[in-house]
């Protein structure tokens, strides 16, 4: 979506970041490559996957209890599509 918005942007003559500021979440790959290289959020899929495989099996031995919290490491990767 981030790398999307950069395009689109362009196209219109909007100038990243001058202008407008983009973040892209997961930081992909692609997001290091593309012109201005965009500033993105990391997290840790491994941490994701092991608390859906825990929230799953709580729905299924019926121990799920709301509100639930579940607040994964994150790290804001600063790029050039922000000031």
């Amino acid at each position: 979506m981030g790398i999307g918005a950069l395009k689109a942007l362009q196209e219109h003559g909007i100038k990243v970041p001058e202008q407008v500021a983009v973040y892209g979440f997961n930081d992909l790959n692609m997001g290091r490559f593309v012109s201005p290289a965009l500033t993105s959020v990391r997290v840790r899929s491994e941490e994701l996957g092991a608390a859906a495989v825990q929230l799953l099996q709580a729905k299924l031995e019926g121990t799920l209890t709301f509100p639930l919290r579940i607040t994964p490491e994150s790290e804001l990767i600063v790029r050039g599509s922000t000031n």
